[in-house]
């Protein structure tokens, strides 16, 4: 019974080593999230990649009309199902910001597409 009373002792000299251990790792790990949070955006700043450039800013716009077109064809799909037949374009122009100003050749468009990539019924 000693033993196993020897061997349960909280304070065991053997985890000293171990505490300090642990704690020079989580002080080393929140001293450089520190630095590196308190001085990144001043870096930034100087080395001037804070703003965009013309090339990022054209992927973005690139990006934001590839997802425009999808969102309208996905919104033919849908609104060529039964389920969805009675909803009315303004209400989904309402709901979605970037389809307040859908023009009717955008429809058109994406009518014809997804007509073009839909497979024919027989």
């Amino acid at each position: 019974d000693s033993e196993v009373a020897n061997d349960t002792v909280l304070i065991d000299p053997r985890r000293d080593p171990t505490h300090l251990l642990f704690g020079f790792t989580g002080g080393i790990a929140l001293l450089t999230l520190l630095v590196n949070g308190v001085l990144a955006g001043p870096v930034l700043k100087s080395l001037g990649l804070n703003r965009s450039s013309k090339e990022r800013t054209r992927i973005v716009d690139s990006y934001g009309e590839h997802l425009r077109k999808s969102t309208i064809e996905q919104m033919i799909i849908l609104l060529g199902r039964d389920h969805y037949s009675n909803i009315d374009i303004r209400t989904i122009q309402n709901s979605v910001p970037f389809l307040k100003k859908l023009t009717y050749h955008e429809l058109r468009f994406a009518v014809r597409t997804v007509k073009d990539n839909t497979p024919l019924y027989e």
